[in-house]
This record gives structure tokens, C-alpha cells and sequence, in this order.
């Protein structure tokens, strides 16, 4: 088993996983389906915890246009089936300059701040996004094919 690492570009292959249930689920649903037949409807695996929201066709910005959103309840699984996506990252607790207050309904919270890095995704790769991870998704030109799962956050 390959243990899946946050904020880490990631090759998907038959041997990642890890030692969150939920996570592993997430995983296996990827293996089960295929990268290439991921459905492009919204779905819920196992109730509430998984919500898969779909293989979609999303556009890409410039860096100046991408801000730091963070979740608090959710863990983001994003796969890229398709195209390059670069994310900006920070660790949320050092983000001070918020952009829209959090927002409960939607769990997602804006940063004005300055990504300490950014990681690119090609075709094939995953990234684990846990709460502490502040993320500016969807950075490049054209369009992307992509898939974000959200998985329920467990508490310490």
C-alpha cells in the first residue's frame, strides 16, 4: 500500500490508499470505476460522507484570479482525468487576510493571502486537500477535466 500524502501530487495507481476509511473509500470507488469512467453526476457513497460531485469540464484562471479557499468539514479528493491544473497552496493556519468570511451552508472560507507553493497535476493525478490545507484550485489556461470528491473531515 502506498499511503496517500496531503498537498502532494499523486500518480493514481491500484496500490494507494490509506489509513483513513473514508479516504480509502473514496479510493476504492476510483479504482472500482476507472479514471476514464468516473460518472458525471453528483453521487453520495455511504451517505453523507462521500459526496462525489462529478467528472466536470472545468475552466482554468489566471494565478492573480485563483484564491485560497479552505473547508472545514470536508477533506477535498481531487483526480484529473484529463489536462494540467495547477494549485496554489498554504497551511490555513497561516492565512490571515480573509477574503469571505466563512460560509457554513457551503463549508468554504476565502483568502486574499499568497500561496506559500504551488503543485501542478497532469492527467492521472490525485491530491488529498485536508482542512489545515488551504488551496487555490483550477490555475492555468484552457480547461481541465477533473473530479472533486468531498469527504467528511473525522474529528479528533
Amino acid at each position: 500500500m502506498q499511503e496517500i500524502i496531503p498537498d502532494t501530487p499523486t500518480t493514481f495507481d491500484s496500490s494507494l490508499d490509506s489509513s483513513n476509511p473514508l479516504i480509502s473509500k473514496a479510493l476504492k470507488f476510483i479504482r472500482e470505476k476507472g479514471l476514464s469512467c468516473l460518472p458525471r453526476e453528483k453521487i453520495y457513497i455511504g451517505g453523507s460522507d462521500i459526496i462525489f460531485n462529478g467528472i466536470v469540464n472545468a475552466p482554468l484562471k489566471a494565478q492573480k484570479d485563483a484564491f485560497l479557499e479552505a473547508h472545514k468539514d470536508y477533506i477535498d479528493l481531487q483526480v484529473i482525468v484529463s489536462g494540467t491544473e495547477s494549485f496554489g497552496l498554504k497551511n490555513v493556519h497561516e492565512c490571515k487576510d480573509v477574503r469571505t468570511a466563512y460560509n457554513p451552508e457551503k463549508d468554504v472560507v476565502f483568502f486574499n493571502d499568497a500561496y506559500s507553493k504551488i503543485v501542478t497535476l497532469t492527467s492521472g493525478k490525485v491530491i488529498l486537500l485536508p482542512p489545515e490545507s488551504a488551496h487555490a484550485p483550477q490555475i492555468g489556461e484552457g480547461s481541465v477535466l477533473k473530479g472533486v470528491f468531498k469527504i467528511k473531515a473525522l474529528k479528533q
